[in-house]
């Protein structure tokens, strides 16, 4: 057994949430706790859902982090519940790219974290290459944490501002792994003449 701590905050003051319905479930069993909470669970993989949120809060629009822990025996977990508030969202939409041929790559993971409460949430791209996540105005960082197979990690850290009913739009890129190979034929080169000296006569 282990002991899985539930907290939940306020994303646009970083207050302290009390009353929010988390329910918790390994193996074969399922406990309901309300924030702030802490329930003893079966060690091992721990799953977690928001099921009631207090009035003024948008419950398609919080998130818990993470959704999933790994509970070691004797040990705990943090789990975190970040509200939005109602009518107060803004959202950030990731277009990924092939950096050098630019198709759109799916299936990249970004780590986006609130910078007035440290808490995150993971955006992924479709099949279409895009990706993008709702959330409480603020600042935020955005970092790959999964590359698409076949391309390279980008580890920049990007700074964004989320307003109110706003769309933030970043085009990003990844490099191949394997460089595509250039196949030179030399039977097809032109020679070169020689170079003018300007002298007419």
């Amino acid at each position: 057994m282990g002991t899985v701590i539930v907290r939940a905050v306020d994303l646009q003051t970083n207050t302290p949430m009390s009353g929010v319905g988390v329910t918790l479930a390994a193996d074969d069993i399922v406990k309901t706790v309300n924030t702030p909470a802490s329930a003893e669970m079966p060690a091992g993989v721990v799953s977690a859902t928001i099921t009631a949120i207090p009035d003024g809060y948008d419950f398609d629009r919080s998130w818990i982090d993470p959704s999933s822990a790994n509970l070691p025996a004797g040990g705990s977990a943090l789990l975190v519940v970040s509200l939005a508030r109602e009518g107060q969202v803004g959202a950030v939409s990731i277009t990924k790219r092939d950096a050098v041929t630019g198709a759109l790559l799916p299936g990249a993971r970004y780590r986006v974290t609130a910078s007035h409460s440290d808490q995150s949430v993971i955006l992924s791209t479709s099949p279409s290459g895009t990706g993008s996540v709702q959330l409480a105005p603020g600042g935020y960082t955005i970092q790959e944490v999964g590359a698409p197979a076949g391309y390279l990690l980008d580890s920049t850290v990007r700074f964004v501002d989320v307003y109110p009913s706003q769309t933030r739009y970043l085009e990003l890129y990844d490099s191949p792994i394997e460089q595509p190979v250039i196949v030179r034929d030399p039977h097809g080169r032109v020679p070169l003449t020689s170079i003018p000296t300007g002298r007419t006569h």
